[in-house]
């Protein structure tokens, strides 16, 4: 062999080993190293091939243009010289390198030449001769990419039938293979996406799951097998409305990118599909770290183009729609002033004859949909409706965004309609949202929000009209929603919602309560236990006073049994899934063994990536996916049918033991009191003085309390509430011990303290001297139970934290409660009151004293905390302490400010530190409803432990408190902030 021929045999097989070794800057030495050795006009045809292989090669590698220009001009040097002697399969070669030009140089005039040249080199070749796969697979990614650049639907056969040869001819290579099948599935898809036929979803899912099945987890074609089928498989779930394809979409799409590097050209794609797993993932469940997620991958996928990148325009203008989500979750100004940003450049710079230019329209125009509601500028929604218009009057008939333009323009036209009374602009919306859903199917992703609004036009057209068929014909659309079981859980419980409303305003108790029963109904998959707090708080805030609504249509019909059943199930709900997610299963156990193992190790996981965060969105809810597919099994077994199910009022009552516990219903209707015992019919105490309005008002005047301001509200709820309450109860006989159970904005009131409490007014108009009162906030809660062993008690002071005024009376209050706790106190205080120090404490703890500051944060509860040393101990903190073995807690007291204080938002959740702390596993709780002085806070404290040994809690605290009364009796603020909360059982200290 001569020198230079060994050269060139040497140098090509370094390109080859640099390249299987994924070794980028070996392979760019290597080309450039033949490059050099081969002479394009002189060297053999065959040589002249090898160089244009391997510069495309290096393309590949790098995404770097330069390499693809001197493959293409390789190419064409090889085929020249070789003339009629040259293989076919060069021909294939040149056409790949004409595709790669026009993608990413956008010389989209050369895409017919390359598919030429593709096809006659596939045609000229036998199925038995070399290179036939290659020029079949060849064939299909270009006719592939032909038709993403076209949109050419005629391809489609064609495409398919190449990857199907090429696949059924490949030479026992798993990889090639697998690479072919992938291809095929994106093909697949591609027909999936233009033309929603199931046929083509389904062989794309055989083909994706089949291409990752033949390669090794270390193999190069890894990420890019995964990445197709995470693309099969979000569009699946969005079909069949299952969460596990998505989740499993979600996780197979994070695997594929957490080994490619940054610099590999196939990334940004990846991340594109990733992104838009996890929006999807957000849209089905509303989990803004999803959402996030997507935002965050949309950027580095737009920030890898180069900018003369020819999908630049698509990657950002799909970065603009996961922007325009958050505004949607979040109320994100910014995030929807950088998505109409990102939209206007987009269209800008897409040509009218782009294929993608109307759908770039519509995303803009639906950014602009959102700005113009929060404006309420009618020119905004205009340009909005006049986009939207453009868009689907350029989409061609029966394509699938051509529904979803109509549903979008529908939606501006009625945000449009509320501005004006003009009849004709809700006409058009109306007739527009009717198109919309006359052409969808129960699995489209438009048919739910369509569906919605329809209901919505229908019902303001009767608003101004008062025609019985706009009625008629809204409570058509929001119960083919309801009934839709492919529509997300959310959109189906916000139309029950509006369904029960409807009815109620029609004057029908009955259906308005079927409405928002099956509304409640929905509430756990709304604010499903897979989600974060964060998450779950906001989407229930979608639903307010929606249990003390149904509530009162039940008493309206006289139900009282289905009123508090109603209201079990439509308040709390994120205590009943806290209790849930932690009970225990001794009897489960006892049936299926195997079963109660499953879930407890299910919420063992649950338990610890929340308590350290560890946990990713797609993590969490593939662990509740899997724990609710257990409980369905365990519901399946004889006697646990219902087991973790929301109990019927025979049950609740049997729970309360010896309890007598007051419902306060505060609903717009109406508002009653039920009082409840375990022996008796539920006992019904009309409130007719009692308004939401009224409660309202009073809860606001006690964001700045006052003396002065509380003798009147304490007034007010006693004539209102209280003293109706207590009079009932003498007529029947009820002892003077009670659990209040107030709803909606009563739960920020004093109901325990009311009363005519000014000089002279005597005490028998008053709470504090009639009756000893504890609160609930679910009847679940008031678990019946022996006598607390205290064994572990804990004492946590801080007298001084960041940005808080001094304590001075902290330290000494631990002091006294320690004294009275015992030897076996743990005192933490000062600088040792850390919060990781605390959470351990806290974690073995059967009894807990807090004399700190604390902070209630209205807007986001669960971020209401306690001050410690280094930081806030918060609610998510402490509802991530509960364990199977917490009920044996006894009592927190929390010698702390306004711990008993909510978000006004969800008023109906209790989600304040004391709830929290319930929830964490203490049976009772004493806590505070606004700021007490410190020396006050000391003396009850000192009071109430020293009662506490002989008594139960509540009776301590109410001997406390009567003692803070005859103290300070015209001032209220000093002796009407704390209560106890919870099933008030004694204790023993050991």
């Amino acid at each position: 062999m001569r020198d230079s021929e060994a050269s060139y045999v040497l140098t090509r097989q370094l390109v080859q080993q640099a390249r299987q070794e994924g070794d980028v800057d070996g392979l760019r030495r290597a080309v450039h190293a033949l490059a050099a050795l081969v002479d394009l006009g002189a060297a053999p045809p065959a040589h002249v091939a090898t160089v244009g292989t391997a510069w495309y090669w290096l393309f590949e590698a790098t995404g770097d243009p330069a390499p693809m220009r001197a493959a293409e001009h390789a190419y064409r040097k090889a085929l020249d010289r070789a003339a009629g002697s040259a293989p076919p399969i060069w021909r294939s070669h040149l056409g790949m390198c004409l595709l790669r030009v026009s993608e990413r140089m956008g010389r989209r005039g050369v895409l017919e030449e390359a598919l030429q040249l593709l096809r006659s080199a596939a045609g000229d070749l036998g199925a038995d001769a070399p290179g036939y796969f290659e020029a079949q697979a060849n064939l299909g990614l270009g006719l592939l990419r032909t038709m993403e650049h076209t949109s050419r639907l005629d391809l489609l056969p064609g495409a398919v039938a190449a990857h199907r040869a090429a696949a059924d001819a490949v030479p026992g290579r798993p990889d090639a293979a697998a690479q072919i099948l992938s291809n095929l599935a994106n093909t697949l898809m591609y027909a999936w996406d233009h033309t929603g036929g199931r046929k083509h979803l389904t062989e794309a899912l055989e083909a994706a799951r089949a291409a990752v099945a033949l390669v090794p987890p270390d193999h190069p074609a890894v990420p890019g097998c995964l990445a197709a089928l995470g693309r099969v498989l979000t569009a699946l779930a969005q079909v069949t409305g299952d969460q596990k394809p998505l989740l499993e979409a979600v996780h197979r799409l994070h695997s594929c990118l957490r080994d490619v590097p940054s610099n590999d050209p196939d990334r940004p794609l990846w991340l594109s599909w990733f992104a838009t797993a996890c929006r999807v993932l957000f849209t089905r469940t509303g989990d803004v770290a999803a959402l996030d997620e997507a935002i965050g991958a949309r950027r580095e996928a737009a920030w890898l183009l180069p900018d003369d990148h020819p999908d630049v325009p698509a990657y950002r203008g799909n970065l603009a729609i996961a922007l325009r989500n958050r505004y949607d979750a979040l109320a994100d100004t910014a995030a929807l002033d950088e998505s109409v940003r990102l939209l206007r450049d987009v269209v800008a710079q897409s040509a009218p004859d782009d294929p993608e230019h109307s759908r770039h329209q519509a995303d803009l125009a639906n950014a602009l949909h959102r700005r113009g509601v929060s404006t309420a500028d009618p020119d905004v929604l205009d340009e909005a409706a006049e986009l939207l218009r453009t868009a689907a009057g350029t989409t061609v008939l029966g394509r699938p965004e051509r529904l979803m333009h109509l549903a979008n323009l529908g939606s501006v036209l009625l945000s449009a309609a509320t501005l004006t009374p003009a009849a004709a602009g809700l006409s058009r919306a109306i007739a527009v949202l009717s198109e919309a859903v006359g052409a969808a199917g129960p699995e489209d992703p438009e048919l739910a929000e369509a569906l919605l609004n329809l209901g919505r036009a229908h019902e303001l057209g009767h608003q101004r009209t008062g025609e019985r068929d706009a009625q008629e014909e809204a409570a058509r659309a929001y119960e083919r929603l309801v009934s839709t079981r492919a529509a997300p859980a959310q959109s189906r419980a916000l139309a029950a919602q509006a369904l029960g409303h409807l009815r109620l305003r029609a004057g029908d108790s009955r259906e308005a309560l079927d409405g928002f029963t099956r509304a409640i109904d929905l509430l756990d998959l709304v604010a499903w236990l897979g989600l974060r707090r964060d998450d779950q708080e906001r989407l229930l805030g979608r639903f307010p006073a929606l249990a003390t609504t149904a509530a009162a249509c039940a008493i309206e019909l006289g139900d009282l049994d289905t009123a508090v059943e109603v209201l079990e199930r439509g308040r709390g709900v994120m205590v009943a899934q806290a209790l849930g997610a932690t009970a225990g299963t001794d009897h489960v156990r006892r049936r299926v063994p195997e079963l109660a193992d499953r879930l407890d190790a299910l919420h063992r996981l649950l338990e610890s990536g929340e308590r350290e965060g560890s946990a990713t969105a797609w993590s969490r809810q593939s662990i509740v996916l899997e724990r609710d597919a257990v409980l369905a099994e365990i519901r399946a077994t004889d006697q646990l049918s219902d087991f973790l199910r929301a109990p019927r009022v025979a049950a609740l009552r049997a729970g309360l033991g010896d309890r007598t516990v007051v419902i306060v219903n505060v609903a717009p209707q109406r508002c009653d009191a039920l009082v409840l015992t375990s022996t008796a019919t539920t006992c019904l105490v009309p409130l007719p003085g009692l308004t939401v309005g009224d409660v309202t008002r009073h809860a606001s005047d006690l964001a700045e309390i006052t003396d002065e301001g509380l003798l009147e509200t304490l007034a007010w709820l006693w004539d209102a509430v209280t003293g109706p309450v207590l009079a009932r109860c003498a007529q029947i006989g009820v002892p003077v011990r009670l659990w209040w159970m107030p709803t909606g904005p009563l739960s920020f009131l004093p109901v325990h303290a009311a009363g005519h409490h000014r000089a002279g007014e005597g005490t028998s108009r008053s709470a504090v001297h009639q009756v000893i009162s504890s609160y609930a906030t679910t009847l679940r809660s008031l678990e019946p139970g022996a006598p607390r062993l205290v064994r572990s008690p804990l004492t946590v002071a801080v007298p001084q934290s960041d940005d808080d005024l001094a304590l001075p009376g902290a330290r000494r209050e631990a002091d006294i409660v320690a004294r009275h706790l015992g030897d076996a106190t743990v005192a933490v205080a000062a600088d040792e009151a850390t919060r990781r120090r605390v959470l351990d404490l806290l974690a073995e703890a059967d009894w807990a004293h807090f004399a700190c500051h604390a902070t209630t944060d209205l807007a986001r509860p669960s971020d209401s905390h306690l001050s410690l040393h280094d930081g806030p101990l918060r609610v998510r903190d402490l509802f991530a302490l509960r364990n199977a073995t917490t009920r044996t807690r006894a009592l927190a007291y929390l010698s702390a400010c306004s711990t008993a204080r909510g978000g006004p938002g969800l008023p109906d959740e209790n989600i304040h530190l004391a709830s929290a702390l319930q929830w964490a596993g203490f049976s009772d709780v004493i806590a505070t409803f606004w700021p007490m002085p410190d020396a006050v806070a000391v003396r009850a404290a000192d009071r109430a432990y020293a009662h506490m040994r002989d008594t139960t809690p509540a009776r301590a605290l109410q001997a406390t408190v009567s003692e803070l009364y005859d103290r300070y009796p015209e001032r209220p603020t000093a002796w009407a902030a704390h209560l106890h909360l919870g099933a008030d059982h004694s204790a023993r200290f050991g």
